[in-house]
């Protein structure tokens, strides 16, 4: 009679199953069969299957599922796919219920569709240098390659991305861990917002002929060069800004945990407050003397008057004429453990100290006057503020909802005793 079913976690997490083939004698494929078995690129289902419990095919990576039968039976579960795509009367028929066909080329598997191909996914095991095509060959007809949705195998190191794709989505190279170096052609347009969230790249290059980006020494600008798009994470050492360059944007330099210092020039006139978030090796800061609108001092980036701290890292020393630290000022400041706040300080701005972990002890003078929403936010370490003042001092600081947002219920302790951070003395 031979095989009739596939048991529970029969399969689960088996890494190098690239193919299976299910016999025609099984009817039944049990919970969790194949689950975690991410070098899947696809299966098929004989018709005689009728049961299939839950997550029997989750997290399968970029496998597509063929069904024999032309819709599924009544005992197959809800998530017996585990979200994978599926094909029925895959004998008469190559679309899933949305009228995507796929195809694995190479390293990669592409969705056809309206006369044209979009990158799906890479296969788990692809690495190196992945060259996107501009057009793949499926039945005989040529598709232009138009777009791409995920490509996230840990071992690519390099992807060329041709002429004829013209956007790049957030995430789309989440889970590149080995990424250096990307590649993009004449034809992209639009970069979403996170496209290049990986934590190892080191080079951004745009071709010369796109009329939207340009790059230099691996850093994304638009194209007039006024702004800068993207600095990629594992860029290390110093950057110094060009002259051409009027504004920051907000995240231009997020999550580059590698670089150590930033020369800006007098033609930078806009730095966004999220810049430079979670830039925790930064420990020099410059500012040309004839910029306008900022300048610095002992590694600092200040406002021109000096009363507000825009940046600061690992070596700030604060000067006595500031009056405010600005918002996100040190958001993502990781290797923090205590804080000074000098006397003279009045505000404490927004994010001020924002997700700052490893932050275990605040001193903060009876100076400020007003705390913001969030200026502590996530500081999880977080078990002590040491206040210059007295109890009464402290009930009268101006605190906006959520300052403290993600922190333990710490002391704050006063010159005339100790009280919980939200205590009133009244």
């Amino acid at each position: 009679l031979g095989v009739t079913a596939v048991g529970v976690n029969a399969f689960w997490g088996r890494r190098g199953l690239t193919d299976i083939v299910i016999p025609s004698s099984v009817t039944e494929i049990g919970e969790n069969a194949f689950r975690s078995c991410s070098d899947f690129t696809s299966v098929t289902i004989p018709e005689n299957v009728v049961k299939i419990s839950s997550d029997a095919f989750i997290f399968c990576g970029s496998v597509t599922i063929y069904c024999e039968a032309i819709n599924a039976p009544k005992d197959f579960d809800h998530n017996w796919n585990g979200g994978n795509p599926v094909v029925w009367d895959c004998e008469n028929n190559d679309k899933d219920v949305n009228g995507y066909v796929y195809t694995v080329v190479g390293a990669l598997k592409y969705v056809i569709k309206d006369g044209k191909a979009e990158v799906y996914a890479s296969i788990s095991t692809a690495s190196g240098e992945i060259n996107i095509p501009a057009a793949i060959a499926y039945k005989g007809q040529k598709y232009s390659v138009t777009g791409i949705r995920s490509i996230s195998a840990g071992g690519i190191t390099s992807v060329t991305i041709p002429d004829s794709i013209k956007s790049i989505s957030a995430s789309v190279f989440a889970g590149c861990k080995s990424l250096i170096s990307v590649s993009i052609g004449s034809g992209v347009t639009d970069i979403v917002y996170g496209a290049f969230a990986c934590g190892n790249l080191e080079s951004i290059t745009v071709a010369e002929n796109n009329s939207v980006y340009t790059s230099k020494d691996g850093i994304l600008y638009n194209k007039a060069k006024t702004e800068i798009l993207r600095v990629p994470n594992g860029i290390k050492g110093d950057i110094a800004i060009p002259e051409s360059i009027t504004s920051l944007e907000w995240n231009s330099f997020q999550g580059c945990t590698r670089v150590t210092g930033i020369t800006i020039p007098r033609s930078v006139t806009k730095i966004s407050q999220t810049a430079f978030h979670n830039c925790v090796s930064l420990e020099r800061i410059t500012v040309a003397a004839d910029n306008p609108e900022y300048k610095s001092e002992n590694n600092c980036l200040l406002t021109k008057d000096g009363k507000t701290l825009v940046l600061g890292c690992v070596n700030s020393v604060i000067p006595s004429e500031v009056t405010k630290i600005g918002d996100s000022a040190f958001s993502g400041a990781a290797r923090f453990v205590t804080v000074t706040i000098p006397n003279g300080i009045t505000e404490l701005g927004h994010y001020a100290f924002g997700e700052c972990e490893g932050l275990t002890s605040v001193t903060i003078p009876s100076s400020v006057k007003l705390i913001n929403a969030n200026a502590f936010f996530c500081c999880s370490g977080l078990k002590e503020i040491v206040y210059s003042g007295t109890k009464a001092q402290w009930d009268d600081v101006i605190k906006n909802a959520d300052w403290d947002f993600g922190t333990r219920n710490f002391p704050v302790r006063c010159t005339d005793g100790d009280i919980t951070k939200n205590e009133r003395t009244e």
